[in-house]
């Protein structure tokens, strides 16, 4: 795994043959360039310098959950996240040490990784050994860093993450309740219920309800003192 800049040339040596499996991924400068400052990253001096990670399991983690994502069918947000997510990763192997953990829990890149996996995947099952693997982490130390410095599980953070989805959606009437629910990842219409109202206080409907009122009543009246009809 590496990164090369724009314009430096590239050597391969393999010591032995076999099956090759490669994975070439183009960045438009400004767009990573933007993505690391965010990051409080010194953007100019990480794109100068080439970057190579011999081992890298938990890049390579993220660089296959990529590479299933490529189908023209697939979704192009997926991608993006992903790809935010490994140029992290490589960009983190050559910068400064990564921030100290909080509490003994995970790192702020390593926080960044999962979610962007957890915005990337929603929509299937996403077991927490596949989150640990993308930082590289048992399942186990994963799971504690995380509730340590979330405060939840993963599992409750990917549902949060699900059910803020699920609203944004609600509001367009064109969309089932039950397509909505398939679209962010829950198995049915009833788990998306369950958790709803678990985290909102409401059931899907009803939530959408109070929305579409809440829009109604905003609307002005054209027929109403302030807003006078000129009749012809």
């Amino acid at each position: 795994m590496a990164y090369v800049p724009a314009g430096v040339a590239v050597r391969s040596q393999f010591s032995r043959g076999g099956r090759l499996t490669h994975l070439d991924l183009h960045f438009d400068a400004t767009c990573l360039r933007h993505r690391l400052e965010a990051g409080a990253l010194d953007a100019a001096d990480l794109m100068a310098r080439a970057v190579a990670l011999p081992e890298a399991p938990d890049v390579a983690a993220v660089a296959r959950l990529l590479a299933r994502e490529l189908d023209p069918e697939a979704s192009a947000l997926a991608r993006d996240a992903l790809a935010t997510a490994l140029a992290a990763k490589v960009f983190a192997s050559a910068g400064p040490a990564a921030t100290a953990p909080v509490r003994g829990g995970l790192t702020s890149r390593q926080l960044a990784t999962i979610d962007a996996l957890m915005r990337a995947e929603m929509r299937r099952r996403l077991a927490v050994s596949e989150m640990a693997e993308s930082v590289g982490l048992s399942e186990s130390r994963f799971a504690h860093a995380f509730r340590e410095s979330r405060g939840q599980s993963p599992h409750r953070a990917l549902q949060a993450m699900r059910v803020k989805a699920a609203q944004r959606l609600l509001q367009d009437p064109e969309h089932s309740i039950a397509e909505v629910a398939a679209e962010v990842g829950f198995a049915d219409q009833a788990h998306l219920t369950g958790a709803f109202g678990t985290m909102v206080g409401q059931t899907p409907g009803a939530w959408r309800r109070a929305r579409i009122a809440e829009q109604d009543s905003t609307i002005p009246d054209s027929f109403s003192q302030d807003n006078p009809v000129l009749l012809p």
